[in-house]
């Protein structure tokens, strides 16, 4: 079975989420040789290995919780802004290399049209066409020709076409709104 760098990535963001921390307990004569209520220091007697990663909490305790706040987090944390940005960024180098944008939302459009690749292409042609001249998202040839698809080509032509086709008036939005019906059938 081959992995490809995508599926091992949300593999490891899963398992970094799911990371499971056992917490460490000290018996309770431990605990009462190492209270800090004592009057004087030579009262005081020394936790072993407190230092060396042990059992080396007094009070085992989550302050976050004691103070009403959120919740430790386990695992790694990652903005979702900033992936976003990224992930739009990548996709637009993706299409368009280091090509400058035209400021024409039509040959914007052509780009990414263009960037889907033919396969992807022919199935985006044939959903659009389905839904334009079969007589919508209702319709049962809409709903055949949906179904011959690959839900991650209709995925991608959303991915890549969204934001240029929105640009590029109300032919634009019937593109989206087809791949739109498309996707939420394929998801059922």
């Amino acid at each position: 079975m081959k992995i490809t760098k995508r599926q091992l990535r949300r593999l490891i963001r899963e398992e970094l989420e799911t990371l499971s921390y056992e917490e460490q307990t000290i018996d309770t004569a431990e605990a009462e040789s190492a209270a800090l209520e004592r009057d004087r220091a030579e009262d005081i007697d020394t936790v072993e290995d407190a230092w060396a990663g042990g059992p080396n909490l007094v009070q085992s305790m989550d302050h976050a919780d004691a103070v009403d706040s959120d919740p430790v987090t386990r695992g790694q944390e990652i903005m979702k802004v900033v992936e976003r940005a990224r992930k739009r960024a990548r996709v637009m180098r993706e299409q368009w290399g280091d090509r400058a944008e035209t400021g024409n939302p039509l040959i914007e459009f052509a780009k990414a049209y263009s960037g889907l690749g033919n396969a992807i292409q022919e199935q985006v042609d044939s959903v659009v066409a389905a839904y334009i001249n079969g007589g919508g998202p209702n319709s049962s040839q809409f709903e055949s020709v949906v179904y011959e698809q690959n839900p991650n080509a209709i995925d991608r032509a959303l991915e890549s076409l969204t934001y240029v086709a929105r640009d590029a008036g109300s032919d634009g939005e019937e593109i989206i709104n087809a791949l739109n019906e498309a996707q939420n059938m394929l998801s059922r």
